[in-house]
């Protein structure tokens, strides 16, 4: 299997690996009934779509090696052994051991199973949460990998252009767009602001082009990167993560979805300098290993949950489930990587006896 290089010589975001831990630990515990004020099963989505798109950009969006992906078929084929294995076990888990699916018809099980392990369950509103329920997140990420290359040529030309405010700008209304036709004709038009790949897929867009801007030489960049000092940059990341929280918490449903996801763009961008304390925190060890574990960790939560019914307010049950989950995210994770790693190794036999 041939590897995504990378030329840009950017450094490693230490910081995001802590943030993408975070992100899914408040979904979690959204879904366990916690913190419903701030409506974190949405917003932690959101931040990461936009990181993934941001991460993408400041990763290969440089890249002008021969050998770079240059297609969506191959970017999703490097993609797949990551976490398709994991997907294929939790759907089987959800099919097998999950009284909602295992008492459906036959022929419902099939044809909605189908286009679960095919990762097409986003597309249809009315099956997006299908079997195991958070598989969506799969669906409209592969959807996401397959645009980049689209987004990368359309990027280089709006920035020889000088157009990649224009583009953002763009991304934004249609974005607005589709959420406004969402709310105020639901009667004739209809589609997730959640789980749809188009909708996800314009989030990712945009973290995309904020990591071009990211990585692109302005003044603004000069000073954020250089000139800014350690205190500095930490009293920015408080700022933006304490209004992003703040409005969170205030506006929640009240404001369009996609306010939200252009305000969450200014504490990544800031965390991304890995200056500040936070960034540093976020950086820790702990967050770190658990990183290694965050695929597992979000795909698993829910069939555990769903044998585990939650007790509310219950500190035992909270430390119990917590473990019960990590421990079969990192047992799971450890005993792909070993038949992974082998997998490889037969595969580059395989090759050198037919030299």
């Amino acid at each position: 299997m041939q590897s995504t290089p990378n030329l840009s010589a950017n450094p490693r975001i230490k910081s995001f690996n802590g943030l993408k831990v975070i992100a899914v630990l408040l979904i979690i515990i959204c879904h366990l009934g916690l913190l419903a004020r701030f409506n974190f099963c949405h917003r932690m989505v959101e931040v990461l779509f936009v990181l993934s798109g941001f991460c993408m950009a400041y990763n290969h969006y440089m890249d002008n090696s021969p050998n770079t992906i240059i297609t969506g078929f191959e970017i999703i084929k490097q993609k797949l052994p990551r976490f398709y294995p994991l997907h294929v076990l939790t759907f089987m888990l959800q099919a097998l051991f999950v009284s909602t699916w295992s008492q459906k018809s036959l022929e419902y099980l099939c044809s909605v199973g189908l286009l679960n392990l095919t990762l097409q369950q986003a597309w249809f509103s009315a099956l997006q949460f299908s079997y195991n329920n958070v598989s969506w997140f799969l669906s409209a990420l592969i959807f996401c990998y397959f645009i980049t290359p689209c987004l990368r040529e359309l990027g280089h030309v709006s920035q020889a252009r000088h157009r990649l405010l224009t583009l953002f700008l763009g991304v934004i209304c249609i974005r607005f767009y589709m959420e406004y036709m969402r709310e105020n004709h639901s009667r004739q038009i209809w589609y997730d602001l959640h789980a749809n790949p188009l909708i996800q897929g314009l989030n990712y867009t945009l973290g995309y082009i904020s990591g071009i801007v990211y990585i692109s030489s302005n003044k603004i960049n000069s000073l954020l990167k250089e000139k800014l000092s350690s205190p500095e940059t930490t009293l920015l990341e408080v700022l933006f993560i304490g209004l992003y929280l703040t409005c969170c918490y205030t506006l929640k449903d009240d404001m369009y979805r996609v306010f939200f996801v252009i305000l969450s763009i200014l504490p990544i961008y800031i965390l991304a300098l890995d200056k500040g304390i936070i960034s540093h925190l976020l950086s820790g060890k702990i967050l770190t290993f658990l990183s290694t574990i965050t695929l597992e960790i979000f795909m698993f939560h829910s069939f555990i949950l769903y044998h585990y019914p939650h007790q509310y307010g219950n500190t035992i049950y909270y430390l119990t489930f917590g473990t019960l989950v990590l421990s079969t995210s990192a047992l799971y994770h450890i005993i792909w990587k070993k038949i992974y790693l082998q997998i490889k190794q037969k595969d580059k036999k395989s090759c050198y006896s037919h030299q």
